[in-house]
């Protein structure tokens, strides 16, 4: 669902699947397992074609409270995923490509 790589100065997030009310709470644990020590936090969302409202509130409660100690960015976001994002107001705390 989520594979999870540590460089020696970033983290890559690759999200396997689409996030929605089946896959959130299982990625949730995952993410919440992990102590993000980390100066660039990389979120790679290519193979993610779908998001729900419980997605976008994961991530939202995920980064949030990240954004003020890590560089976040999000990469392979589809023109949907970030028209969503972009309502949902997560382009002013990610830098999304």
């Amino acid at each position: 669902m989520i594979n999870i790589v540590t460089y020696d100065d970033k983290i890559v997030v690759s999200f396997q699947q689409d996030i929605n009310f089946e896959t959130s709470r299982i990625m949730e644990e995952t993410i919440q397992s992990q102590p993000w020590d980390t100066s660039h936090l990389q979120i790679d969302l290519s193979a993610v074609r779908f998001i729900d409202s419980s997605g976008v509130r994961l991530l939202i409660s995920w980064l949030y409270p990240l954004k003020d100690r890590v560089r976040i960015e999000m990469t392979g976001v589809s023109a949907p995923i970030k028209h969503i994002l972009s309502i949902c107001q997560l382009d002013q705390i990610v830098d999304i490509k």
